[in-house]
């Protein structure tokens, strides 16, 4: 079975395997009508479906979608009554209104006709994603179409013409707060009274750190303001609040009491990274020696949205080489890491100081902290 787009023609999903497994993900968000993101929000694309309008034995979808990581035209695809249709559809006709609005040009439109068979239609299409973030959901859109009546030598004739709306566009508010006085801190009553620089990424996720009065709350949170909901989270706080483990190693559950840096994010990614300070998170007894306590300072940061160490002051503990100073026989300690990381992608750089032998020593360094 197939359907005819203008003078192309295109199979259904349903019989090649391969094209289908491509496409298992944007199924996924199809199936759970995921919406696109607001424009310029996220890393995923945005947009809408505007438009789905039935002619004599063919439908024609129009509406608009672009991707916030890239200038250049997206591919859309679409589902008819529940039924793939294969290959991706360059959304890169002109759409003036989407150019004035967001100033990025005007060539992120989609512009498609389809054969049906006559009745009912409904259209759903989704946006593919390129670089970070997902494939969205753009909407459904549905209309009769009506038997094809040619005469031989004619064409079928093509659905009425509907200008796309423009109403599709949202405004974005000049204004949105992120956190205030008004402000409880997550897991307590009492309100916010200070706070740090913020950090944001390329989809609005903003991280900072903040307290309350007095020895209340403390921590390092992260909001973003332009998605739905937005909730304040907690990234790491200090003992007694909702996340103030430390991350492992740590054999003596200890919790944090203190971020001495304001903490950063990826431009492109969700990971957040800060400095932490805790109590010891580790006892052993070095070789002929007595028992030690060790690592009471880190560079931690969020992988998947989990809370990772990436750098920590066991790199002489046996078994802990992965935190030792790179480069330096035999396996030497970090003594601190003063200031605030930098992050990007999975990526975190740090300043970090240490001794060889009676002479200190610093540098900086970089770590991929999803790799152990």
């Amino acid at each position: 079975m197939s359907l005819n787009s203008k003078s192309k023609s295109y199979s259904f999903l349903t019989k090649p395997l391969a094209i289908l497994l491509g496409f298992v993900t944007l199924a996924t968000v199809l199936a759970g009508c995921i919406p696109a993101p607001p424009p310029g929000s996220s890393s995923s694309p945005s947009g809408y479906l505007d438009v789905v309008t039935g002619g004599n034995g063919n439908v024609r979808v129009e509406g608009w979608a672009s991707d916030w990581d890239t200038l250049d035209p997206i591919q859309v695809v679409f589902v008819i009554n529940g039924e793939w249709i294969s290959g991706g559809f360059n959304a890169n006709k002109p759409r003036t209104d989407v150019g004035q609005v967001f100033g990025r040009g005007n060539n992120f439109g989609f512009d498609e006709t389809f054969e049906v068979a006559a009745g009912p239609v409904t259209v759903c299409a989704g946006a593919i994603n390129v670089g970070p973030g997902e494939p969205t959901f753009l909407g459904c859109g549905t209309s009769q179409v009506s038997d094809r009546v040619t005469v031989e030598g004619e064409s079928p004739t093509p659905p009425t013409t509907v200008p796309p709306p423009t109403t599709t566009i949202p405004a974005e508010p000049t204004w949105r707060t992120v956190a205030n006085h008004g402000d409880n801190a997550p897991g307590v009553t009492a309100t916010f009274n200070s706070y740090n620089q913020p950090a944001v990424n390329s989809s609005g996720l903003v991280a900072f750190r903040a307290r309350t009065k007095g020895e209340g709350a403390r921590g390092v949170y992260s909001k973003n303001p332009v998605t739905s909901p937005n909730t304040l989270n907690v990234v790491a706080d200090v003992k007694g609040g909702l996340k103030s483990f430390v991350p492992a190693p740590n054999t003596q559950l200890a919790e944090f009491n203190e971020f001495p840096s304001v903490p950063r994010i990826g431009r492109t990614s969700n990971m957040i990274a800060t400095r932490g300070q805790s109590v010891p998170v580790l006892s052993y007894t070095p070789e002929g020696g007595v028992e030690t306590k060790v690592g009471t300072s880190g560079i931690y940061a969020t992988v998947n949205g989990t809370l990772t160490s990436g750098a920590t002051l066991l790199g002489a503990v046996p078994g802990y080489d992965q935190f030792a100073v790179p480069g330096v026989t035999p396996a030497t300690k970090f003594d601190q890491f003063p200031g605030s990381p930098a992050v990007d992608g999975s990526t975190v750089v740090f300043k970090g100081n240490y001794a060889v032998g009676d002479t200190s020593q610093t540098g900086v360094f970089f770590r991929n902290v999803a790799v152990p």
